[in-house]
């Protein structure tokens, strides 16, 4: 019963081109519109046959097959030919004949483009026992398009101001700028009191501690910095942070968001920049730990893989980052940062966009690179925004594969809407950056993609945040989870500012401040 145009069904309607029709034998043989057949009906026009509404028996693909596919015959010997390949499964409907039902021709195309708007809403066909096809009314006028739908908003303000105070409170030691890295802890923790600084910071509040105040909590912070210039990884009681050479990136890192410097120079990172024949066996050692762990005697932060490995090679530009107003290490090693830039970029892999070998991704995926790349993502993100600090090689602080980047972070976000399943680990943070980042240095590439991942981000970590018992519970086992949710809350917002609402802006201080 089906009109079969020349570019078959409603892709020939469309464009208008004159129909051309054929039967079907009884048992699905091909029969020639010209010749006939037997069991085929007459061949009769759409305003003979009576017809005012279109039936889904005419929507290729979706009768018959229960999804099958559309036929693509351009003519009547392809549309025959792919019915006796397949036994008409599929393109009966298309074909038209079916049991002996006749073959529609529409006399212009407009009488055809009623195919495509008819919304197959009906099940009437014509068969062998009701030859006759029924009159229709006319179909009512479609409903108005609905409005797009309004863009998600996540509210953040109780978080911003009732229940941030409760979990500052939970780790505040009695001396100012100290805090414990356990909720009720007894000691400080080098790494607690950066951590602070750093939600302070992601969410707009860092503005409220005074000079006095700031010299209080650097004092404290920089009390842990050893004679070697690294700082502590562990407080008194021997729980950790992180790596030493992390430690040496993030816990001066809450200096720098104060606006304070280290005492000291971190003399091991000054002898490695200062010195060309140490610059690749350092840094290849670090991104080849999987394939290799015999790291060089220089190294002293204990890694053993891609992932905390990665994060030492960013500690190595960001410590110079960090302190170059005091120490000057940007110039006075430009030529180990001019290298570290085109060294790093020539060492991305291809297929995924990251700091990721081949041992890395076999010993533990590539999740595992999206944990390690974006420490060193941030670092050169930051040279992007700020030029100078590459010392001439800003062309090489683009991300070199941007799209392969993007595309494998996005499809590493699960199901749940994180890149963990309960969407609080750094791993979260680390995921949304590398999908965001690059697509803004591709232009905004699939930037509704974009959108939807930090949609479905926030559907799990906002309500973590603005839940008091999950807050003050799950998240604050230790001082150093908060930083990562407010990190990406504050990465959405800044790149969908209707998505967040918040009583001030929340920050990206990863473009302050390049470590976490």
């Amino acid at each position: 019963m089906l009109l079969f145009t020349l570019a078959v069904g409603v892709f020939g309607c469309l464009q208008g081109v004159t129909a051309v029709v054929l039967g079907l034998g009884e048992k699905g043989g091909a029969v020639s519109a010209v010749s006939g057949g037997s069991g085929v009906k007459p061949l009769v026009t759409a305003a003979a046959a009576g017809y005012t509404e279109l039936t889904e028996a005419f929507c290729l693909g979706d009768h018959g097959g229960g999804g099958s596919p559309r036929s693509s015959a351009s003519t009547v010997a392809e549309c025959a030919a792919q019915c006796s390949a397949t036994g008409c499964y599929g393109f009966e409907w298309a074909c038209g004949g079916h049991k002996g039902i006749p073959c529609i021709v529409f006399a212009s195309s407009s009488d055809c483009g009623r195919l495509q708007r008819s919304g197959c809403g009906s099940d009437t066909y014509i068969n062998a026992s009701n030859p006759t096809p029924p009159v229709q009314p006319p179909s009512p006028a479609p409903p108005p398009t609905p409005p797009p739908p309004v863009r998600p908003s996540y509210d953040v303000s109780l978080f911003e101001t009732e229940l941030l105070p409760k979990w500052m409170a939970q780790y505040a030691l009695p001396s100012p700028g100290e805090f414990s890295i356990s909720p009720n802890g007894s000691v400080p923790h080098p790494y607690a009191t950066s951590d602070v600084a750093h939600v302070l910071c992601f969410t707009g509040q860092l503005g409220n501690l005074s000079e006095a105040d700031r010299d209080q909590w650097a004092a404290v912070i920089n009390k842990f910095q050893r004679d070697d210039g690294f700082y502590n990884n562990t407080d008194v009681d021997g729980v950790s942070g992180g790596t030493l050479w992390h430690a040496a990136g993030y816990v001066p890192a809450g200096l720098t968001l104060l606006g304070r410097s280290p005492l000291r120079r971190n003399s091991l990172l000054d002898q490695i920049a200062a010195t060309p024949s140490e610059w690749e066996p350092t840094v290849s050692a670090l991104l080849n730990v999987n394939a290799d762990p015999s790291i060089p005697n220089n190294i002293s932060s204990g890694c053993s893989d891609g992932y905390p490995c990665a994060q030492n090679i960013a500690t190595m530009m960001s410590w110079q980052i960090q302190t170059n107003s005091t120490f000057g290490g940007l110039s006075k090693y430009s030529d180990f940062v001019r290298w570290y830039y085109k060294y790093l970029t020539s060492k991305v892999d291809p297929v995924t966009g990251l700091w990721c070998t081949d041992a890395q991704k076999k010993a533990k995926g590539v999740i595992d690179c999206i944990g390690g790349s974006f420490h060193i993502d941030f670092v050169f993100a930051y040279a992007q925004a700020h030029p100078e600090v590459a010392m001439g090689a800003a062309a090489d602080a683009r991300y070199p594969f941007p799209a392969a980047q993007m595309n494998a972070s996005l499809a590493l976000q699960g199901p749940s809407g994180g890149w963990t399943s309960d969407g609080l680990a750094y791993l979260n943070v680390d995921g949304i950056y590398q999908v965001t980042r690059p697509a803004v240095q591709l232009g905004k590439s699939r930037w509704t993609e974009v959108e939807r991942a930090c949609d479905r981000l926030m559907a799990l970590v906002v309500p973590a945040l603005t839940t008091e018992s999950r807050l003050l519970g799950e998240v604050s086992t230790k001082s150093h989870n908060l930083p990562a949710l407010v990190g990406a809350v504050a990465e959405c917002q800044k790149q969908f500012p209707d998505m967040i609402k918040s009583v001030r802006p929340w920050p990206m201080c990863l473009d302050t401040v390049p470590y976490i």
